[in-house]
């Protein structure tokens, strides 16, 4: 994916055409591929989350912990038992036990009872379209010997979505102590095959049942869309522009309450006797459809031999937003 399509109504090169930048967010993963970044300076790509209670919180009541066994649920998720034929479920704790994700008060331990445990929880989705999920994974801290010497650290976490195993990550938790639990970012692009589709997270880590299982915490879910546009283009003030959109996966998005709204920065001249000011304003705007948005600008007569620099803004409900710049030389 290493070129744009040409988003204008002349033809691109594909020599002409660069890929947006990283500030564009969760567009740059590869589909379906899992991606970890251990410490807990990396920061989640900033977007909405369609997920109920990611982080995992609690009633006041609680107290920030409370064991849950399989049947059982945890505010917006549903527990069960990963381990077959067991009686198991998942603990959540607070801060005050040891080192929590990025972003959340509470951790979820994925073992209680008899096993490993499960949580998961089912969400609307629209069949072909993408969505990245994010996630904070650790393991269970090293107390050290005489109860810690023969226990498997490395951690598993299988990551089901609409049935189907999508991600199996591993953590090593032999360093991890109470006050850091090197807590690991996960992302994962997923495509939905139908309305609604369940995400679940079970500890599948390799060793007999047992309380030191994978930690996982905040959670995040939103949709995920690529723009595509020039990396600049000429254009008459009031010349139509196309913004490509498209899937994490390639293919065209549908949807109206996806928007593209484009501005632009110029120089603006006053009074003769002051000097001329920097103005941003909105130039064009269109709705996401066949994968697609037109974009009929409105740009002063006056910048007519002069450049415009544009930033596209790609938006919607429940999506991670986009942005994307370019250089307009209006003709």
């Amino acid at each position: 994916m290493k070129t744009k399509y040409l988003a204008a109504v002349v033809t691109c090169a594909a020599s002409m055409c660069v890929p947006f930048a990283a500030t564009a967010g969760a567009s740059q993963l590869t589909a379906g591929a899992s991606q970890l970044t251990a410490g807990l300076s990396q920061p989640k790509v900033a977007g909405p989350n369609i997920l109920n209670n990611g982080t995992f919180a609690l009633p006041a009541k609680d107290n920030g912990s409370v064991s849950v066994l399989m049947g059982g649920s945890v505010p917006g998720w549903t527990v069960g038992s990963a381990t077959a034929g067991a009686t198991a479920g998942v603990q959540v704790y607070p801060a005050s036990w040891a080192q929590v994700p990025p972003g959340a008060n509470e951790t979820v331990k994925l073992s209680y009872g008899a096993g490993s445990g499960s949580v998961t929880q089912t969400v609307k989705t629209n069949a072909g379209w993408t969505y990245l999920v994010q996630w904070y994974e650790s393991g269970f801290p090293n107390y050290g010997p005489p109860e810690f010497t023969s226990i498997n650290w490395t951690k598993t976490v299988d990551v089901i979505w609409g049935g189907k195993l999508v991600a199996a990550p591993t953590f090593n938790a032999k360093a991890n102590t109470n006050a850091d639990m090197r807590w690991a970012l996960r992302q994962e692009v997923l495509t939905a095959t139908s309305s609604k589709t369940t995400l679940e997270f079970a500890d599948a880590t390799k060793q007999p049942p047992s309380g030191y299982s994978a930690l996982i915490g905040n959670i995040s879910l939103a949709g995920d869309a690529k723009l595509y546009l020039p990396a600049s283009t000429t254009l008459a003030p009031t010349g139509t522009l196309i913004a490509v959109v498209r899937t994490a996966t390639g293919n065209p998005f549908t949807d109206p309450s996806l928007t593209v709204q484009m501005y632009g920065t110029w120089k603006q001249k006053g009074l003769s006797y002051a000097p001329p000011t920097v103005v941003t304003k909105l130039i064009g705007s269109g709705t996401v459809s066949g994968g697609q948005a037109v974009l009929r600008l409105h740009i002063p007569a006056s910048m007519a031999g002069k450049s415009v620099a544009a930033m596209a803004v790609l938006s919607g409900p429940g999506f991670i937003p986009l942005r994307d710049s370019l250089t307009i030389k209006v003709s």
